[in-house]
């Protein structure tokens, strides 16, 4: 019965081929513009969501007081800040700290080439304990035994060492020499964490002058990440951290708090970062306005149907003379509906991939949408389904 369903669907769909061209075309659109919008939202809201135990990830801020009237919001904390938090606070599971390079990075020299990688970090050996990273080659274990390693995303170490094993190799930046340990996956879009170069803090903390500097607990060189317990008070681990820094701060002009790692994201109150960041209101915007295309390209492919139904009357009246129920006339209606709603996202998909460099262009952002994607397929299951029922309806 099913089958007969979609046969006359796909007859009557070929039989008025302008119309049903018109109905295709117009939904593919829509569906199209909808799909990339609600690429571009499910990126931004899905910030940082990859990591295991995201739940109890949160990174350190301060609010640093430089008036009476004014305070300045910090993303940064001193060096020795999570020894002493993760030795005195019990609820406290594990820290990272990573130090971004803000002043144009590190000029590396690879086969007596010069580099300059903007997008480069000091991390500690733990950082790999709280941050998921997909391991192509070497380990964070090698990483963390060599103070003077380095860490290659996929594209860097292809751009340094084509398709030569990159572990192990020797790259000398500034006048330090590091050693390539690791090969990891290139940073996920939705990743705070954009670093294609990543060295061993040990190595920047191996020279005295900048040892001693950093040690200074009114120095705030450092981005601090804590992993609490699952049962932490996030309140109590607060007032904690700031005994701490009032115990060893020489002046008391500013307050610590923590702020979730699904929330950094969207800060808005930071006086500087290096971070990428967005805005959830924008985000929620262009989820209305996906909707309101999505919405649109129904409409005018119910309309169009509507315009034909006075053409299908004799149709509908053969069938009821033969026999047909009401729930058989409206499986017939429903079929035609997902058979069109189908074939646009077939189209759909076919426009995707030839858009999708424009739209990278227009979001400055590198989407790659193969057709194992999740997230993809995801996005155009859901948008397909809303489009089913938004089409049925009538």
């Amino acid at each position: 019965m099913f089958r007969s369903y979609f046969k006359t669907a796909l007859r009557n769909l070929w039989k008025n081929k302008s119309t049903s061209f018109i109905k295709l075309f117009g939904l593919s659109v829509g569906m199209t513009a909808a799909v990339f919008i609600f690429l571009w939202v499910h990126n931004e809201m899905g910030f940082n969501d990859y990591h295991p135990g995201k739940e109890n990830i949160y990174r350190i801020t301060n609010s640093i007081q430089v008036s009476k009237d004014e305070a300045w919001v910090w993303e940064s904390s001193p060096l020795l800040l999570a020894e002493s938090a993760v030795k005195e606070i019990p609820e406290v599971e594990k820290t990272a700290r990573v130090v971004i390079n803000t002043w144009g990075g590190p000029v590396l020299n690879i086969n007596h080439k010069l580099f300059s990688e903007k997008t480069s970090a000091w991390i500690d050996n733990s950082w790999f304990n709280i941050f998921h990273y997909d391991f192509i080659a070497g380990s964070a274990a090698a990483f963390g035994k060599d103070p003077f390693s380095i860490i290659l995303t996929e594209s860097k170490a292809k751009k340094y060492f084509g398709d030569a094993n990159a572990v192990g190799q020797v790259i000398h930046a500034d006048t330090v020499s590091y050693t390539v340990q690791a090969v990891v996956k290139d940073n996920p879009l939705n990743s705070s964490f954009q670093f294609d170069i990543l060295l061993n803090v040990n190595g920047r903390l191996a020279n005295p002058s900048t040892y001693k500097n950093d040690k200074n607990w009114n120095n705030f060189g450092y981005i601090t990440f804590l992993q609490l317990r699952p049962d932490a008070g996030k309140a109590l681990v607060e007032t904690k951290l700031n005994a701490i820094i009032d115990k060893n701060r020489t002046n008391d002009n500013g307050t610590a708090s923590l702020t979730p790692l699904s929330e950094m994201y969207f800060e808005t109150d930071l006086q500087s970062s290096e971070m990428p960041h967005g805005n959830k209101k924008t985000a929620y915007i262009f989820s209305i306005l996906g909707l309101l295309l999505l919405v649109t390209a129904c409409i005018n492919y119910v309309n169009l149907t509507t315009a034909k139904a006075s053409l299908r009357a004799k149709e509908v009246s053969v069938r009821k003379i033969v026999g047909a129920q009401r729930s058989h006339l409206f499986l017939q209606f429903i079929a035609e509906s997902i058979t069109i709603s189908v074939l646009s996202l077939v189209v759909t998909i076919v426009l995707i991939q030839i858009c999708l460099p424009a739209f990278n262009s227009i979001t400055e952002k590198n989407f790659q949408l193969p057709l194992t994607s999740v997230a993809m397929w995801q996005v155009l299951l859901g948008t397909l389904l809303f489009a089913m029922v938004l089409n049925g309806i009538y």
